[in-house]
């Protein structure tokens, strides 16, 4: 009798150890994107909700001011959403009275708000990004050893989509992350079924890359055009050589009761293969177009590879205030 109770207890023992085993810790789920440098190995995943401030000695009484390096592709309004604050604030800071004159390297003042950095970031990207596609991805080496990366998102959703953003980053032979970058669409809206470019330059990229990923990691439901975005539509374009350059010509219609501001037209070039080539925006004109006007447009650049199989022209322009 002994015995077989000594059996019973060793048997329960091992019963639980096996349950235990089976039923494990949840894997924490990896987040990509979200902070640079690359996230801890236990991300602390924050709700807006229900998160209790953490305790400062000192509240800032006013806005943190943090330095910001103009990259190529970026415009005020991108890093204002990168941000959290306003494009008005980034130009009263900086006195900037054109947004279309940033230039490479230039340091903008950006005021982020008593949270500083950290409290801005929280913001970006999106905890679940609505579907998107990266298409047409490729990778160009420039003369001057910088390494050139161009492709476009493609909205396969009903509805349209806004602030969308990709991550794209370099790797070794083992997988680490060498180098990253990410960049905004060029179009602020993407239409339902439609697509829209986007560009990263890598200045100094690492010798050793061998490998690299891209996927969206900021991609919001947008009823755009209507409230702030003016309906454009592009009605003729042509495109052909012209020397060492590609020329795309076209006319542009406003199809609003509204006058447009800030209207820009943006070329994607394509290789046969469907491969971005080329990717160039340019405002229009002044950047105003009238309610239900129509204007002439004109675009050079020289592509990456070779002349294009075919290109694709969309305009964006927001309500004049």
């Amino acid at each position: 009798m002994r015995r077989a109770a000594t059996l019973l207890y060793i048997t329960a023992l091992l019963v639980s150890g096996c349950g235990k085993i089976i039923s494990g810790p949840t894997p924490t789920p990896e987040v990509l994107g979200v902070t640079l440098p690359p996230p801890s190995p236990t991300p602390k995943v924050v709700a807006a909700q229900t998160k209790t401030p953490e305790p400062t000695l000192t509240p800032a009484p006013t806005p943190t001011p943090v330095i910001y390096v103009v990259k190529s592709g970026d415009t005020l309004l991108s890093i204002a959403i990168e941000f959290g604050t306003t494009v008005a604030d980034i130009q009263q800071s900086n006195g900037i009275i054109d947004p279309g004159a940033l230039q490479i390297g230039q340091e903008l003042v950006i005021p982020v708000g008593p949270g500083g950095v950290e409290s801005a970031k929280q913001i970006l990207p999106t905890p679940t990004p609505l579907a998107a596609q990266i298409q047409g991805l490729a990778f160009y080496e420039t003369g001057v050893g910088s390494l050139r990366c161009r492709g476009e998102v493609h909205n396969p959703n009903a509805s349209a989509l806004e602030n969308v953003q990709v991550r794209i980053a370099l790797k070794d032979a083992a997988g680490q992350v060498l180098a990253e970058g990410r960049p905004f669409t060029m179009l602020d809206v993407i239409p339902p079924g439609g697509q829209a470019p986007f560009e990263l330059l890598f200045t100094s990229p690492p010798a050793r890359y061998a490998s690299f990923e891209a996927n969206v990691i900021r991609a919001e439901p947008s009823n755009e055009p209507g409230t702030r975005y003016a309906a454009l539509q592009i009605i003729s374009k042509q495109g052909g050589t012209d020397g060492l350059q590609f020329r795309v010509i076209g006319k542009v219609r406003n199809t609003s009761d509204r006058p447009a501001a800030d209207v820009k037209i943006v070329v994607t070039a394509y290789d046969a293969a469907s491969k971005v080539i080329s990717a160039r925006q340019q405002t229009l004109g002044d950047g105003n177009l009238a309610a239900s006007a129509t204007a002439d447009f004109a675009i050079s650049f020289a592509p990456s590879g070779g002349t294009p199989a075919h290109f694709e022209v969309a305009a964006e322009g927001r309500f004049a205030q």
